[in-house]
């Protein structure tokens, strides 16, 4: 509990620190990456002329799209959970976020800054509703929402989900939606991966299946259960 305390007085003297440097454009220490982070280096941008601008003292960098001076080159404060979209700095899911009259640190494209309740004056970003977060950490549309051609609209491929006729829907009609899992899986007759084990719904398990000269995975009712055109039962 006493180790508890002691990191979240740091967390707020960070934060409280953070902001305040970016109010006033001040340089910043370097930032080590956010444990369980996949993200790259810094990207570094200018104030105006955003490739690899200089500054210090008198050169300060952009604020107000969240840029801060670290080793001497503007760049987004927190590099590993950032990324630039148009020339600006965005938090991506679980990152922290703020938006203030001096201070800017929005979220990525379809996600909203919440409050943290795990941690007092912390904001963090989410999706919003309709999205789900994919392995990026951005937000892509979830299961039934509308979609189209629009690239930032993406429906969650993760959970097998595809834009069927303007809809997120399973790509195969021999699939299913699990609200609970948030993926489609297959029913009897979906073709199915041998090592997926929990791609078929339940009460069904892949098996391999002879068809002409190749062998394809299948889902069938697992020994003892009959199909009955939704599930199979005893």
């Amino acid at each position: 509990m006493l180790m508890f305390s002691r990191t979240l007085i740091i967390w707020r003297f960070l934060l409280f620190l953070t902001l305040w440097n970016l109010a006033n454009g001040e340089s910043y220490p370097h930032h080590e990456p956010f444990e369980g982070s996949n993200m790259g280096h810094h990207h570094y941008y200018g104030d105006g002329a955003f490739n690899g601008k200089k500054c210090d003292a008198q050169t300060k960098c952009k604020a107000e799209d969240g840029f801060v001076c670290i080793d001497g080159m503007c760049a987004c404060q927190y590099s590993q959970q950032q990324l630039s979209s148009e020339k600006k700095c965005l938090s991506l899911v679980h990152g922290p976020c703020l938006t203030s009259k001096n201070v800017s640190l929005p979220c990525t494209a379809n996600a909203k800054c919440v409050p943290d309740l795990q941690s007092y004056n912390y904001h963090k970003c989410v999706c919003a509703d309709g999205y789900i977060e994919s392995h990026q950490r951005t937000c892509h549309l979830a299961y039934g929402q509308p979609c189209g051609n629009d690239r930032s609209q993406i429906c969650d491929h993760i959970g097998g989900l595809a834009c069927v006729e303007g809809t997120c829907k399973c790509r195969d009609d021999l699939q299913v939606y699990n609200e609970k899992e948030k993926k489609c899986k297959g029913i009897v007759g979906a073709i199915c991966q041998f090592l997926e084990h929990d791609f078929c719904v339940g009460g069904t398990s892949c098996e391999d299946e002879l068809r002409g000269y190749e062998t394809i995975g299948l889902c069938k009712c697992d020994p003892g259960l009959k199909w009955n055109g939704e599930k199979c039962e005893k």
